[in-house]
């Protein structure tokens, strides 16, 4: 037994030092490839070998405290406070805390349905949210003042000028659009989580970001276009644009290991809570830039159309998955579908049981994306996480269609109510129009950001949907294991488990090779004992082999 002990605590030994001997040398098993340079440690997590990775940390670090100085500049030079001629909005203020919630909770919470991803889901939602909030502000401050008075963001442009530039006021409203920017980037990250790195995504959100401000004026200003909620501006470029970079960011190597892009029954757990946050605070969300005298409405019909699709998202589930059984990723985000539908045209008159349609038929769109599509998409090459084409990108379209057939059929009156930027008869042209452009736009500068973001900055891990690739993890060994949930699943390993059970096997060898001198050494000394004579048994059959039981 002491012999065994000192064995194992030299093999702990070696590991902390960062040796592999654990490991073995020849493990049919292992791909050192795959692993990169990580060192397991025994208590405190992963760390990665090499100066080179600490070099890299230091340079991420500095550009990302020098964009701070950049924007904290910017600030000082072209943002003010509001007018203070205008009243404080306590009902603004509200909804703009109700979309916060949404942004840093529910969106985070949404994402920990990965197992081993529960630190970036949260962590990055949270620091990559506050990034895209200041820059957002900057942004729409830019266009709106470029644009005038009239602009379609609701900017306050004083007139004091910086450089030729007008400061602007600096309120809640803008707050709030640097929440919906924030939106449009936490739906890009969903189709990027646990495949891009840290780094990757920053370059993203901040190039996205510019591109979402420059799109939503186009839409609002140029193409005069309406859609209070979002259906287009937001949840359709989000999706597309993630998905297009997703094309670029996601590696290509066949020996790649997604075999943590899983849930389990924890996981998915927390990943409801985020949803029922969402669920709870979206008529906030559509509501917070509409005029004060629709907002009642806004939230009627955001309401209706997110119990339509809570109701045949839970009937659709049992019914396309078969056997009778829910999918607790069906029910984590179809339920939300009726929200996103119902950006483009909850200002306007659909009546709740139109309302209650559009948030059916959005439900059952995005429940049927799930079970139908998504691996469709995967076996094509477009590897989407979290399925954001199916919450965000065809219920937006869905929203967006239904604006243009609401615009289309409205009367002189609704329009006089919906302060229509033009007539019925181009109204409707205009919203087609908007939604047809922003895909493009998605589209293409998606894919153009995912090129660029992938040339300069590559990936330092091989080590997908797992938080040791960025985090220092509180273990060495896994959290959860597939039997919490059915044990009769089969299961490829993951690069953690492959390396956790060579390391043991080695340990193995150590420990029956250290057995079989023992037992040697004991027949020695029997054999001597008996003046040379050679003893046997029946039970004895030489030293142990890895075949013995």
């Amino acid at each position: 037994c002491n012999t065994l002990r000192a064995i194992l605590s030299i093999d702990a030994m070696s590991s902390q030092m960062g040796g592999m001997e654990a490991i073995g040398e020849e493990d049919p098993f292992m791909d050192m490839e795959a692993i990169g340079e990580e060192v397991p440690l025994m208590e405190g997590g992963t760390r990665s070998g090499g100066s080179t990775r600490g070099v890299k940390v230091q340079a991420a670090f500095a550009n990302l405290l020098t964009f701070q100085v950049v924007v904290v500049i910017l600030f000082g030079l072209f943002a003010t406070y509001q007018s203070s001629n205008k009243e404080f909005n306590n009902t603004q203020y509200g909804m703009m805390l109700d979309i916060a919630v949404m942004i840093f909770i529910g969106f985070g919470y949404l994402m920990t349905f990965l197992q081993k991803y529960g630190y970036g889901a949260i962590g990055f939602t949270f620091c990559i949210s506050a990034i895209v909030i200041e820059w957002a502000v900057l942004q729409v401050g830019f266009w709106g003042c470029l644009q005038g008075a009239d602009n379609g963001f609701g900017v306050d442009c004083g007139e004091e000028k910086r450089y030729g530039l007008p400061r602007f006021g600096f309120g809640i409203a803008m707050i709030i659009q640097g929440l919906f920017a924030a939106a449009a980037v936490m739906i890009s990250f969903g189709a990027l989580i646990g495949k891009a790195s840290f780094d990757q995504i920053v370059v993203v959100s901040v190039v996205e970001t510019m591109i979402y401000a420059a799109n939503a004026h186009l839409y609002f200003d140029k193409i005069k276009a309406v859609d209070v909620g979002g259906s287009v501006v937001i949840h359709t470029f989000g999706a597309y644009f993630g998905l297009a970079a997703s094309v670029f960011l996601t590696p290509k190597d066949k020996r790649r290991d997604f075999s943590d892009s899983a849930s389990n029954y924890h996981s998915d757990l927390f990943a409801f809570i985020g949803t029922v946050f969402l669920w709870i605070y979206w008529p906030s969300f559509n509501g917070a830039t509409a005029p004060t005298e629709l907002q009642e409405r806004v939230i009627v019909n955001t309401f209706c159309g997110l119990v339509a699709s809570c109701v045949v998202t839970f009937s659709c589930s049992r019914r396309f998955r078969g056997g009778g059984f829910f999918d607790a990723v069906d029910i984590q985000n179809a339920t939300l579908a009726g929200g996103v539908a119902m950006g483009t045209s909850c200002t306007l008159p659909l009546e709740p049981f139109g309302a209650l349609i559009l948030g059916g038929l959005a439900g059952a769109l995005s429940c049927g994306g799930y079970v139908f599509v998504l691996d469709r998409l995967e076996k094509k090459g477009l590897h989407d996480t979290c399925g954001v084409n199916n919450l965000h990108g065809m219920p937006g379209i869905l929203g967006g269609l239904a604006g243009v057939v609401m615009t289309a059929i409205a009367s002189a009156e609704t329009a006089a109510e919906q302060h229509f930027p033009l007539t019925i008869k181009n109204q409707w042209k205009s919203q087609l129009a908007g939604l047809v452009v922003t895909v493009v736009i998605a589209i293409v500068t998606g894919a153009l950001t995912g090129m660029l973001t992938n040339a300069i900055v590559k990936r330092p891990s091989a080590a997908y949907y797992t938080d040791e690739a960025h985090w220092t993890v509180p273990t060495a060994s896994l959290t959860f294991t597939t039997e919490d949930v059915r044990p009769d699943a089969p299961r490829k390993q993951s690069m953690r488990m492959r390396r956790s059970a060579a390391g043991n096997w080695a340990k193995v060898n150590k420990a029956v090779r250290a057995v079989s001198l023992l037992r040697a050494m004991s027949l020695g000394r029997t054999n001597s004992g008996n003046g040379g004579a050679a003893t046997t048994s029946s039970d004895d059959r030489g030293p142990m082999s890895l075949n013995d039981d």
